[in-house]
């Protein structure tokens, strides 16, 4: 809803510490994605992020066929 709440994704800390990641714009999974690439030393814009979806989508339309299907 481009609200700005906690999204439906949770991230599980390395010492089994359960956070809520706050975001907006529907991008709770790029943002738990975002925080755990961040702590490991990659800094990578929510809309980078996308991008290398998209892209990833178009180089393997199979495999993504497979997940639409499972739906």
């Amino acid at each position: 809803q481009g609200k700005n709440t906690i999204g439906h994704y949770r991230l599980m800390l390395g010492d089994g510490t359960v956070i809520d990641v706050p975001s907006n714009n529907n991008n709770c999974g790029y943002v738990v994605i975002q925080k755990i690439l961040k702590d490991r030393g990659v800094d990578k814009s929510i809309e980078d992020l996308r991008n290398d979806r998209a892209q990833n989508i178009e180089d393997n339309p199979r495999e993504s066929s497979k997940v639409l299907k499972a739906q």
